[in-house]
């Protein structure tokens, strides 16, 4: 198991459904990754439950963590979409 720290975006429920509450951001967010590689809890830093204080640590500041099989990459010509 390990705890991964940076600028979390997770999503609750089914992610294909759009709208604010489908989508959460945690600025100084926390990622719990399980033995198994699953998400065993998302939130702020700030919150992490006490049965995970031990785990390693894994610090990539304000870079941007998001869930598994999301492929956020983009081809050059697509860059002017970019906010």
């Amino acid at each position: 198991m390990k705890l991964i720290y940076g600028h979390v975006i997770a999503f609750n429920g089914d992610p294909k459904v759009l709208g604010a509450k489908a989508v959460t951001e945690h600025e100084s967010g926390a990622v719990v990754i399980g033995d198994g590689g699953r998400i065993d809890w998302v939130g702020e830093r700030a919150d992490v439950p006490e049965q995970y204080a031990e785990l390693s640590v894994v610090d990539y500041g304000r870079k941007y963590i998001m869930a598994g099989f999301i492929d956020p990459h983009l081809h050059f010509p697509q860059y002017r979409m970019l906010a």
